[in-house]
């Protein structure tokens, strides 16, 4: 079942590739070889290097974010990013309660491989993803 979730991403991603100007295509493969040699010599120091999905809080609700600085929170493991928003950890198990607009973006960090999501105010908004006004 995994290996066939895998195998759909990466076609994707192959059509997607091959939608791009062959000019485009060249940037993001020099940008790939980039990221995968700096993580290889990292691992090789000894060094573990963690990967994070960074998106704007725009991408949540006020309430979702009301909710991320209460109690409730005790229910991921995250943190507070200064009073800029969050980091929490991506996990493929979610409390019942958790907000979908929340829900959403950790699962496309989870389906995108990174372990952590950052919501930062300052962060990049994904066109793909609904965005929120508060």
């Amino acid at each position: 079942m995994i290996i066939d979730k895998i195998k759909m991403a990466l076609t994707e991603c192959v059509e997607r590739f091959n939608l791009l100007a062959e000019r485009d295509q060249q940037k993001l493969l020099d940008m790939v070889a980039r990221d995968n040699a700096t993580q290889l010599a990292a691992q090789l120091e000894g060094n573990n290097v963690l990967s994070m999905l960074e998106l704007s809080t725009a991408h949540i609700r006020q309430s979702t974010a009301e909710k991320l600085d209460s109690d409730w929170s005790a229910k991921l493991i995250m943190s507070k990013w200064m009073e800029y928003g969050w980091i929490i950890y991506a996990s493929s198990s979610l409390p019942p309660d958790t907000p979908p607009d929340l829900a959403l973006l950790l699962n496309k960090a989870n389906a995108l491989g990174a372990e952590y999501l950052k919501l930062d105010r300052d962060g990049d908004i994904n066109e793909s993803l609904p965005t929120y006004e508060w």
